[in-house]
């Protein structure tokens, strides 16, 4: 859901493979479509790392722009 405008964005799908997470899916950006990419890794008990990453090439490349280390409260 974009939180400016409360829009619900296209739905993104993905795959557990390994014991990670990674989906993706259309979007913009600057008013260009790009596609957008979600992984979940590093998976552990307490821990986890989330990453967004956008592609304006259809998937050839990306560039990681969001990067969150989550940790289990105690």
């Amino acid at each position: 859901m974009n939180s400016k405008t409360g829009h619900l964005q296209p739905p993104v799908r993905g795959r557990w493979t390994d014991g990670e997470f990674t989906a993706s899916g259309p979007d913009t950006y600057d008013g260009r479509p790009i596609i957008a990419r979600y992984h979940w890794h590093s998976i552990a008990d307490g821990s986890a790392i989330w990453e967004q990453a956008f592609s304006v090439d259809e998937g050839r490349t990306w560039e990681t722009n969001w990067v969150m280390t989550w940790s289990r409260a105690a």
